[in-house]
């Protein structure tokens, strides 16, 4: 009993350690060995996390596997590369009963058992290449039940209660957000800036609801807040629906019955 508990517990370990080299891969991919950046691609401020799971404070959960393999580009990553582990065992124990050192690296050179595991390609070593674009944050698609409450629940919100996290395609507050468009009142085929639904939308809750920005504003008595176009003339401000065919298209409000809770900067359209 003593020995199939040790061979658990080893197994056990051997796994954590796995993962824990899986997950040095994932940040020299994704981010270039920026455990920083790579701490904000999953919903955190900083790389403290990060390192406490590197270090073994801190286990690599599933969750933790599942968020890093949302990250476009990383699908199926940590089974990768056990898979390349694996191979890489192999070849090392064949290696062994060769009398002769005729195995070759991915660079050429003979009596190396190097492969090329995921994350450890000769770009990685060599460092010849560009690097790609940096983007400036990760942010969660959020529905808009939370979208109206969001600077209550914006401190506690995890990497598993979004719908996914996208990149922001230029710098925003760090507590913005995306939403998907819904319903049709935003809809104008004649105005390519309007809103269809289904696409997606960047909201910064720390950007200037100036004159003509489109807004997200929780009206008093409604359930959740809706999108809509500001507009100000002098004292006075009004909302206005895109869609030229909805009925009561502007209406006035103020910060007596209706709240702003961010702008929108930018939006994603997804032709599938």
């Amino acid at each position: 009993m003593r020995s199939r508990c040790y061979a658990v517990r080893m197994n056990e370990l051997e796994l954590a350690q796995q993962r824990i080299e899986a997950l040095r891969a994932a940040i020299e991919k994704v981010s270039e060995g920026n455990r920083t950046a790579f701490g904000r691609r999953l919903g955190y401020k900083d790389g403290a996390f990060v390192r406490q799971m590197l270090s073994g404070d801190r286990p690599v959960t599933e969750k933790t596997i599942r968020a890093i393999e949302a990250i476009p580009g990383m699908r199926g990553w940590f089974s990768k590369h056990q898979l390349a582990v694996d191979e890489a065992r192999a070849t090392q124990s064949s290696g062994k009963h060769k009398k002769s050192g005729t195995d070759t690296s991915i660079s050429g050179q003979k009596g190396s058992v190097l492969t090329e595991l995921p994350g450890t390609s000769r770009h990685t070593m060599e460092k010849n290449t560009e690097p790609g674009p940096q983007t400036k944050g990760t942010f969660p698609l959020i529905s808009w039940a939370q979208a109206g409450t969001w600077e209550t629940i914006v401190d506690k919100f995890e990497f598993g209660d979004a719908e996914q996290w996208l990149d922001s395609p230029f710098a925003v507050s760090e507590k913005s957000y995306y939403l998907r468009v819904r319903g049709e009142s935003n809809y104008d085929p004649a105005d390519p800036r309007s809103f269809r639904e289904g696409e997606i939308v960047l909201i910064d809750p720390r950007a200037d609801p100036a004159h003509r920005k489109f807004v997200i504003v929780q009206i008093d008595g409604e359930a959740e807040p809706v999108l809509r176009q500001l507009l100000i003339e002098g004292e006075r401000r009004y909302l206005k629906a895109l869609n030229p065919a909805w009925p009561d298209r502007i209406v006035e409000f103020d910060d007596m019955n209706a709240r702003i809770c961010g702008v929108v900067r930018s939006k994603i359209v997804d032709y599938d």
